[in-house]
């Protein structure tokens, strides 16, 4: 029983001198840990954030019937007088048939332009190959800039120029019988329709959109032109014509100038000038930045409150136009090197980050040029912009210690 106790004992005593070791190994081991992050180029905004209301001509489009809408055009989509633009069905299964034949003749106009002659070489590999590195970088700039329309398109550019590719390797170069399967599930969809259907067309030339709100004819050309202080609040307070709504084809927005209206006051606008040009984003919009003239200020003497009239003939892709929305007034903009505040120290009075040079700390330091919540843009060491490294400024791809224990210039981390 002695012995066994202290042969328990004696096991416990060595493993923990083991545990000990490893952990001791472990302790000595490791070099020491920083946090870092590259000095990469990134845009902020000064920006005086605004409630809008949006003004323009718009002609609503009577179905003639009630039921399911069918759209044949997209919205901002410019369309000339006599153009069909849209088929009400009175049984929903219809409309639903129609948006996958809209679908399927899609499909087929990709295919029919992806085809690929039998002529041909390693060099159309290496140009279809270039053709489809541009396309992706095309489709991650619209995504990035919310322009996801032209996305898209270009998404479609990009499937095609992937279907040639993929017709180069086989022994078919062409999609005919997809193609003829697509026609093939088009004629079944249209043989499947029940109901009644009616068509409608543009009643004028314009933009053509889906959404009908009911406010078309409250928040006209007309109305912003003769707005006033007095009225402002009685407009925007206005209720919707839902009869406008109920038997809605869509509408058309018959000239490209739109507005939009903002109260604001005195001393938020005081250096904004009637007549100039101005940066409004839009954030119901993925923040899609537009030109828009200042071209009224309505003002009264006996307050401070004001209404800015903003107008353009411009129409961004994707731009949302909700009759309410928020829209931000850009002031400036700033371009710098990102930095984290916490990256940020001063070092014998002078403010800066500590940066690695391969495994030696050295110290660079840092022009601020907007902070922006907790995050600093920096100038770059040359005037213009580029890409030059300095010894003693913060240069673009340094990497930043945002973190870390016992720094020092010199340092040599293991």
């Amino acid at each position: 029983m002695v012995k066994n106790a202290l042969k328990q004992t004696a096991y416990a005593i060595i493993s923990l001198a083991i545990i000990f070791y490893i952990l001791l190994q472990l302790m000595l081991s490791v070099g020491d840990t920083v946090e870092t992050e590259n000095a990469v180029l990134q845009q902020a905004d000064l920006k005086v954030e605004l409630t809008a209301y949006l003004f323009r001509d718009e002609t609503v489009l009577d179905s003639g019937s009630f039921g399911t809408n069918s759209y044949l055009v997209e919205d901002g989509e410019k369309v000339l007088k006599g153009n069909e633009v849209c088929v009400t069905y009175s049984e929903a299964a219809d409309a639903d048939a129609q948006e996958k034949i809209k679908a399927l003749k899609q499909r087929i106009e990709v295919l029919e332009k992806s085809g690929v002659g039998n002529g041909y070489t390693v060099s159309d590999h290496k140009i279809i190959d270039s053709n489809i590195s541009s396309l992706v970088l095309d489709v991650v700039k619209g995504v990035q800039s919310g322009n996801y329309d032209t996305a898209i398109r270009t998404g479609n550019d990009l499937l095609i120029q992937e279907n040639r590719r993929y017709a180069l390797t086989q022994t078919v170069r062409d999609y005919s019988m997809q193609i003829s399967a697509c026609k093939s599930e088009i004629a079944r969809l249209e043989a499947s329709f029940t109901g009644e259907k009616h068509t409608t067309a543009a009643t004028d030339d314009g933009y053509y959109y889906s959404n009908v709100d009911g406010y078309e004819n409250i928040f006209t050309a007309s109305a912003v032109n003769t707005l006033t202080l007095d009225n402002f609040d009685k407009i925007v307070s206005s209720a919707p014509d839902t009869e406008l709504v109920s038997r809605s084809a869509g509408k058309i927005a018959t000239t490209a100038y739109w507005y939009i209206a903002c109260k604001t006051t005195r001393s938020e606008f005081g250096l904004y000038t009637a007549g100039s040009n101005y940066t409004l984003s839009f954030p119901f919009s993925s923040d899609i930045k537009c030109q828009m003239k200042l071209s009224k200020v309505i003002a009264q003497t006996d307050t401070d409150e004001i209404v800015l009239i903003f107008s353009t003939k411009t129409i961004p892709t994707s731009l949302n136009f909700s009759r309410k929305q928020t829209v931000n007034v850009v002031k400036e903009s700033y371009s710098g090197l990102r930095v984290s505040a916490s990256a940020v120290r001063v070092l014998d009075g002078v403010r800066g980050v500590y940066v690695l040079d391969g495994n030696t700390v050295i110290f660079k330091k840092i022009e601020v040029l907007y902070d922006d919540n907790g995050t600093y843009l920096c100038a770059l060491p040359d005037k213009d912009n580029k890409a030059y490294v300095s010894a003693s400024q913060l240069s673009l791809y340094d990497m930043i210690i945002v973190s870390g224990t016992d720094l020092y210039v010199g340092k040599v981390l293991s």
